[in-house]
């Protein structure tokens, strides 16, 4: 370990193209200098590499960057309590839940929703669930009927980022997001038939 440490950078990489992304994920948690050169930029090259090593594993969609798409499709941690061996990913909200954060982290337009109907908070909520990937889920408290469910985290970050928005950059910015979502769905599909059939 010691020899290779003091190889040059352009080794590392190429040692590095080798390997399973899990395993790169894996190596840079190990200390600090691995953290810090497979997490740049200039490493995105080795993880892409890797990543087409696997056959049939899509590239992530827009905005996720290769470590964080690997972490989704291999590692078994709750992004948000970081309990270890959970097997549940929501591919179209790109996280993996424990039970608990599950609940509290996929929530439903009953969470915002103001009950009138008329106001601007009602009409706002709207136009943020339009922007962000959402699903249909039965009701548990009922034998019928559906609603919409959401990730809380992307619902406050759109909306925090729409609010902030001059008025003449609100419609490119709903245009955009729109791509993001068509893309999102796609990419979502082919790694839940990946997982399905190779995991």
């Amino acid at each position: 370990m010691k020899n290779f440490m003091n190889l040059p950078l352009e080794l590392w990489f190429e040692v590095f193209k080798l390997l399973h992304p899990f395993d790169l994920l894996r190596l840079s948690r190990a200390n600090s200098q691995f953290r810090s050169v497979l997490m740049s930029r200039s490493s995105e090259i080795v993880w892409r590499v890797a990543r087409s090593d696997i056959p049939k594993l899509p590239g992530p969609p827009p905005g996720v960057s290769e470590p964080a798409w690997a972490n989704l499709a291999f590692d078994s941690t709750c992004h948000f309590c970081s309990k270890t061996g959970i097997r549940r990913i929501d591919f179209l909200f790109r996280v993996r839940t424990c039970s608990a954060c599950t609940k509290n982290e996929i929530i439903s337009d009953a969470a915002v929703f103001p009950k009138n109907e008329n106001s601007k908070e009602y009409f706002l909520a709207s136009r943020i669930l339009f922007l962000i990937p959402t699903k249909m889920k039965k009701r548990r408290e009922r034998t019928t009927g559906e609603h919409t469910v959401f990730l809380r985290r992307d619902f406050e970050q759109v909306k925090d980022c729409y609010l902030s928005l001059p008025e003449d950059e609100k419609e490119s910015y709903i245009q955009r997001r729109c791509s993001y979502l068509q893309a999102l769905k796609k990419v979502g599909l082919s790694l839940s038939v990946f997982i399905l059939l190779h995991l």
